[in-house]
């Protein structure tokens, strides 16, 4: 090897080096493998257990990551881990823990919000006896995870109320009489539903439940459930009693304002303002003599904002007043009393 050839290889390996350098920039740096065991799921998050409608139900969140610290890209379903003591045992203090696999669940579509909560209803839950819960969530391909922490219950189902409906206007009052419930169990409320969303409550003691605005004319259906604390201080719904009512029209529109009558030719006229934002279906002109009663001489359309009455006699003191009326029937109070004599 040459003297001049020193500088000539010294460069040639700093280039491959630069190279090999700018390669490894370029594909980014690579990390550590995480180990398998690392891959797994989270414990999923908040597990709460409900009795909505009667039903002993269990809510939790998805974890966001895995042991690693990493976030977790799919979760394919979740498993439901429940252990049972029947009644008398004192709780499920001495259930095998963490119990046997009852349900396997398949997470919900993510919304805009994030992934909403995923719920389970069990089936086989029996009155009396006590349960633990958990919860393992299952990431792709099937990387099973943790247990969560335990939720544990005594289901104490309450009976459904007896209800009845009366309709109002716009409204309805639900009449409840109150179901007898297992000792221990205190009544709360009661709560209405329509299409499955809850739309009024009252306190049990109240023994009847508004529910307001309802479209008049048109038949609801409606469900009442009771509502009750357990002795373990959780709260549970009974099913519902179905109930039906159609509201009905019975507040009037408002009187038209503005009455006057004048003298013309061919008799006197009356003329008046609508009131309010209630079309008129049809406006009353009421006409007494003397001392004598107000009494109907005319129905006129809604859209009516005056009237010549031909039959009033020269000299005659008469008294006048209109009254207007809605779809349903209901008459306005009468305006204003306007006296004239026609000349």
């Amino acid at each position: 090897m040459t003297p001049q050839g020193v500088p000539c290889r010294a460069a040639a390996a700093a280039l491959v080096a630069a190279l090999v350098a700018a390669g490894a920039a370029g594909c980014g740096r690579r990390g550590p493998p995480v180990p398998l065991q690392l891959r797994q799921p989270l414990p999923p998050r908040s597990l709460t257990v409900s009795a909505p409608a009667g039903r002993l139900t269990l809510s939790w969140k998805a974890p966001r990551k895995d042991l690693a610290g990493r976030p977790v890209e799919v979760l394919v379903a979740y498993r439901v881990l429940r252990a049972a003591a029947p009644p008398g045992a004192g709780g499920c203090t001495g259930c095998p823990d963490p119990g046997d696999v009852v349900a396997e669940v398949r997470p919900p579509a993510a919304g805009p919000d994030g992934d909403p909560p995923t719920s389970w209803a069990d089936p086989d839950a029996r009155p009396g006896w006590s349960y633990r819960y958990r919860v393992v969530a299952v990431a792709a391909p099937n990387r099973a995870g943790r247990p969560s922490d335990p939720v544990a219950v005594t289901w104490v189902p309450v009976p459904p109320p007896d209800a009845r409906a009366l309709p109002l206007d716009a409204a309805a009052e639900i009449v409840v009489d109150a179901p007898r419930v297992p000792d221990g169990v205190q009544l709360a409320a009661f709560r209405v539903y329509a299409g499955g969303r809850r739309v009024a409550q009252e306190p049990a003691g109240t023994g009847a439940v508004r529910v307001a605005p309802l479209e008049n004319d048109r038949r609801h259906v409606l469900e009442v459930r009771t509502v009750a604390r357990t002795p373990e201080g959780w709260e549970v719904e009974s099913p519902g009693t179905p109930v039906t009512v159609t509201p009905r029209d019975t507040t009037p529109a408002r009187p038209p304002a503005d009455l006057a009558v004048l003298n013309e030719p061919g008799g006197l006229r009356l003329l008046w303002v609508p009131a309010g934002t209630e079309p008129y279906a049809a406006v009353v002109v009421l006409r007494a003599e003397g001392d004598s009663p107000l009494a109907e001489i005319a129905r006129l359309p809604g859209t009516a904002t005056g009237y010549l009455d031909r039959s009033a006699q020269p000299g005659v003191a008469y008294r006048y007043a209109v009254a207007a009326e809605d779809r349903a029937g209901n008459r306005s109070a009468p305006t204003r009393v306007v006296g004239a004599r026609r000349r």
